[in-house]
């Protein structure tokens, strides 16, 4: 019986299960309220805050050579979210925020579940991207990526959300390859007394949030937060009985000492969320396939301590310790996973024109697996450790105008035994007062995940027939972690930055690589398998896959007028595989699983002291390789301030545009979801 599996791609969408899209069911559940004497707010939680294109340029940014400067000081191509232009985009979620970001792709594959990436390579699980909150990285090192489903930190308590596109390894160590987004809360000090949020809509059901900020003694601030909501903003209609729903629950504690010279922090966390969605599964025998509603359960608890030390006025000290413990489960899947970190740095300037950050980290992760058909792990515990040193200089040169920031990281880490050498090199030439040319070369590397070293998955199986009397099962086979290769990315940046006509800020990037040893799958040879007798096709990881970028990215501030600001944007990718050797599907997805071109426009508008207007249009391209067309999309906000304590607003979130896929899961078989338009109302009152 001659072995005639058909068709030689694995990966190719036509042999994954193709989902029938389950209905969704309106569950409807809200509650949370508070009612505790606290002191008066703070004036700057009273007012608008008054915006100027001058205040822009000294936003204050740390991500980019982990210290502080400001944006027009900057070597990178970076993009900072305020506290204001989070509360006024409407948003309901992080994710949702970022979609104001520039050269960020972010997609909703179901109503918890989302795609969030930094110029390609798009997916759930988005794994050449470094994500933090408060320094703390939140990069699951089972799959990949972030799964944001479990980071629900509240909104209002974001100071800003600071976004590096390009290459951050040499700061922030491996999986900082095409970006960084780093999550800054606010201080304790300034959530002084007590909010209360409750939103109510049509698909983001139900939400609430409290937060009680309070000072237990002099020098000492403290805030306590709790959150839950539950949304069914997604939609598959096919087969009934299968729910897109989400929900979760979420508080916090923070605690903060300042002194002059010292501030040490304190931060937990803890989360639980269910979500319930749609899942095609493969099937050894007639039909081969099953949708079959999932039950997803991620819960969690995070101990962050930082504590920070000026030693002088040329020098400070900072060092901070973290331990998380999180449970996932995907029914028949669960993983338990620990995570404890540290590291420390060292800020001085050494010489008048040179000034130094240099330190170390060491992270430990280890998890305990249970798994079973179609995803199964070979082992079911193991543990990894990551080493790293880094240090970057910059250096002021006083006969030109000129500031150069070079710098270096080494990762070790003990999954795959292989070193990280991260280094880039950076330039800044100031043309003249708020004006500013900068370049970067620099190279970033991941690490391999839990999964690509030993997890076992069967993609699909084909039923009996063109040229195979049985069926054939198609099964990705994990390699040796021994065998396992660091991606890396070789990126050239130049950019320009700032102000025209004193209403005008510009801001434009463009950049150019190579991506090398991508993960790659390669065909081995098939053979006979019993109960039941099938064929099977396995494929391999290897890594030898290249691939190449181009892009553009133009941002533009302009306040039009004294209460009215706009924001434009536009950004262009080309990606291409360079290696003839990938699978056709493999191709597919590095060309066309990212939009070549995405655009959007927000108008802020202070339509008087007590109303604002918001609106935003975002057009996202066609992704040809889930089949997914390009769309538009418009967002609109309305916000009424009926007392100083007092806010309604009434948001509107794809309007118009009718329901529409934004994302296909390309590792996990799941449903093409239709993300439907959202009207809610949110109250939030102070006390």
């Amino acid at each position: 019986m001659p072995l005639a599996p058909r068709p030689t791609d694995p990966l190719n969408p036509d042999l994954m299960p193709i989902p029938l899209a389950p209905r969704h069911y309106a569950i409807v559940t809200a509650s949370l309220c508070c009612a505790i004497h606290a002191p008066t707010l703070r004036a700057q939680d009273q007012t608008v805050p008054e915006y100027s294109l001058e205040d822009l340029m000294k936003v204050e940014v740390v991500s980019a050579a982990r210290k502080t400067q400001t944006l027009l000081d900057v070597p990178a191509a970076v993009f900072v979210l305020t506290h204001d232009d989070i509360e006024r985009s409407g948003a309901a979620s992080l994710p949702e925020a970022l979609r104001l970001v520039p050269g960020v792709q972010v997609a909703r594959l179901s109503s918890g579940t989302w795609a969030v990436s930094v110029r390609g390579s798009n997916n759930r699980f988005s794994n050449k991207l470094q994500v933090l909150i408060d320094g703390r990285s939140i990069y699951s090192p089972l799959f990949g990526g972030v799964l944001w489903e479990g980071e629900h930190v509240p909104l209002f308590d974001i100071e800003r959300i600071e976004v590096i596109r390009g290459p951050g390894a040499a700061a922030w160590g491996a999986n900082a390859v095409n970006g960084v987004i780093n999550i800054i809360t606010r201080k304790a000090a300034a959530t002084q007394g007590t909010m209360v949020s409750l939103t109510g809509g049509t698909r983001e059901r139900a939400a609430g949030s409290a937060r009680y900020g309070f000072t237990p003694a002099p020098d000492w601030a403290a805030r306590l937060w709790a959150s839950a909501e539950r949304n069914a903003v997604g939609h598959t209609p096919n087969p009934p009985g299968i729910d897109d729903v989400n929900s979760s629950s979420n508080a916090g504690l923070r605690i903060e000492q300042a002194t002059p010279g010292l501030t040490r922090s304190l931060n937990l966390v803890a989360f639980h969320s269910d979500l319930d969605y749609g899942l095609t599964v493969p099937v050894l025998g007639p039909p081969y396939s099953a949708a079959v509603g999932s039950h997803e359960s991620y819960q969690g608890a995070s101990l962050t301590f930082r504590e920070e030390r000026t030693l002088s006025a040329a020098s400070d000290l900072a060092y901070q310790t973290s331990f998380e413990r999180t449970t996932l489960k995907i029914r028949p899947f669960e993983e338990v996973r620990n995570k404890l970190a540290a590291e420390a740095q060292h800020r001085v300037r050494w010489l008048p024109t040179h000034e130094l950050v240099w330190g170390g980290a060491a992270s430990y992760s280890g998890d305990r697996i249970t798994s079973a058909y179609p995803l199964d792990f070979s082992n079911a515990e193991t543990g990894s450790t990551v080493l790293s040193v880094f240090a970057q200089d910059e250096w002021r040169l006083a006969q030109w105008p000129l500031t150069l920031s070079y710098g270096l990281r080494i990762d070790r880490s003990t999954l795959n035994d292989r070193a990280s050498v991260q280094p880039n090199l950076r330039a800044l030439w100031t043309l003249r007062p708020g004006q500013v040319v900068w370049a970067s070369i620099a190279r970033a590397e991941r690490l391999p995940t839990r999964a690509e070293s030993s997890a076992n998955f069967t993609a699909g199986v084909l039923p009996p027939g063109g040229g195979s009397p049985l069926p054939v099962e198609y099964k990705f086979v994990a390699g040796a972690a021994g065998d396992a290769r660091n991606e890396g990315l070789d990126l050239f940046e130049l950019g320009y930055r700032g102000e025209w006509f004193s209403e005008l800020f510009v801001d434009a990037t463009a950049y150019a690589g190579r991506y090398r040893d991508l993960r790659s799958y390669r065909l081995q040879t098939p053979y006979l398998a019993l109960d039941p007798l099938r064929y099977v096709q396995p494929a391999t990881i290897d890594w030898h896959g290249k691939a190449s970028v181009t892009g553009a990215e133009l941002a533009l501030d302009w306040k039009l007028m004294r209460d009215l600001r706009t924001r434009w944007s536009a950004t262009h990718i080309e990606l291409r595989a360079d290696d003839q050797t990938l699978l056709p599907s493999e191709r597919a997805v590095i060309e066309g699983g990212t939009p070549r071109d995405q655009a959007g426009a927000q108008l802020v508008w202070q339509v008087a002291p007590a109303h604002e207007l918001d609106a935003t249009v975002l057009h996202v391209g066609a992704l040809p390789a889930y089949a997914i067309g390009a769309y538009t999309r418009f967002d609109a906000r309305w916000a009424w301030r009926v007392t100083r304590d007092v806010e309604l607003a009434l948001v509107g979130q794809n309007i118009g545009s009718g329901a529409h896929a934004e994302f296909r899961q390309s590792d996990l078989a799941s449903p093409l979801t239709q993300i439907r338009s959202n009207w809610y109302a949110k109250l939030t009152m102070k006390f």
